[in-house]
């Protein structure tokens, strides 16, 4: 190689060189810049890997069933709630989910999703981050069912895996937000609307919004619509869809879980049976199917109204 090729591509690796480090720093100047109103969505199976940022204008919004507890067994769980929606669709006598799944919520053990659940929650709270809960109940509502307590009762289920959101200080630090009416003891009720709509209008009259959400949710659509209203307000978020419970969901049977609503329904909630209880019953009485057991439970039902 001559001397002038030498010098020839010895400009051109420097020439190169220089492009790299300036489009990365480009790069990283225009990350930066968008930063402050960056809105992420992610889908996640453990709540792991939820990347903390810095405490400082930060709140946390969890989502409550699904997210952080859940039933132990097939009843009162996600899957069971939508089939027992579909099972007694036609059955007009009563609204059969409202009453099942209010007398599972009184009545029935939950654990966190995860075992991890209420110590992820407790070392936000202790390391400075404002944490709510966020959730699609109703205060004073069991979907179309009056109740005066569901607050009530959704902070006594909480506490029952280990998880409080009553916080004064956080209270404090956004006393607007606090002061909505459908907010209790570090929890807002959207009243089953969109919580992406929700927290717009939570939000449109507060004297002071922080700089960053972090939402966890294990709804899609629940997700979707607060990455596009803090998109809206110019908030930059982290939106996480966590699946934590679509295995469970997959596998849902609801012969099992039909077994356990009767033996939980006719004992007035005192007996409670296992995923593997319920399937020892189901090989021991192979003539009855889901539907016996269902049909069982209304009758029973239906002759209780009656009697009162």
């Amino acid at each position: 190689m001559n001397k002038k090729t030498l010098i020839l591509s010895l400009f051109v690796s420097l020439f190169l060189f220089s492009s790299t480090i300036i489009q990365r720093d480009l790069f990283a100047s225009v990350a930066s810049a968008n930063s402050s109103h960056d809105v992420r969505v992610f889908k996640i199976e453990s709540l792991n890997q939820i990347a903390n940022p810095e405490p400082n204008q930060v709140i946390y919004f969890f989502d409550i069933d699904d997210t952080l507890f859940d039933s132990p067994y097939m009843l009162g769980s996600k899957a069971w709630r939508k089939y027992i929606t579909s099972a007694t669709k036609d059955d007009l006598t009563e609204n059969w989910h409202d009453l099942f799944s209010l007398f599972i919520a009184r009545n029935h053990p939950l654990e966190t999703v995860e075992t991890l659940t209420s110590k992820f929650v407790r070392e936000l709270q202790m390391k400075g981050y404002v944490v709510f809960g966020l959730t699609a109940r109703e205060r004073k509502m069991w979907y179309d069912t009056p109740m005066n307590d569901i607050d009530l009762l959704t902070v006594s289920q909480l506490e029952s895996v280990g998880i409080s959101f009553n916080n004064e200080l956080q209270a404090k630090a956004y006393p607007n937000l606090a002061a909505n009416p459908e907010y209790f003891e570090g929890i807002f009720f959207a009243d089953i609307e969109p919580k992406g709509e929700y927290l717009l209008n939570l939000f449109k009259d507060a004297s002071q919004l922080t700089e960053k959400v972090i939402f966890i949710d294990d709804k899609q659509s629940q997700v979707e619509s607060v990455a596009s209203a803090m998109r809206q307000m110019g908030i930059s978020c982290e939106c996480y869809w966590y699946t934590a419970t679509d295995d469970k969901a997959n596998k849902f049977d609801p012969l099992i879980a039909n077994i356990q609503l009767y033996y939980f329904w006719i004992s007035d909630g005192k007996r409670i049976i296992s995923d593997k209880k319920a399937l020892s019953i189901a090989e021991q009485y192979p003539e009855r199917n889901a539907e016996y057991y269902l049909q069982s439970v209304l009758n029973d039902a239906k002759t209780k109204m009656n009697k009162e």
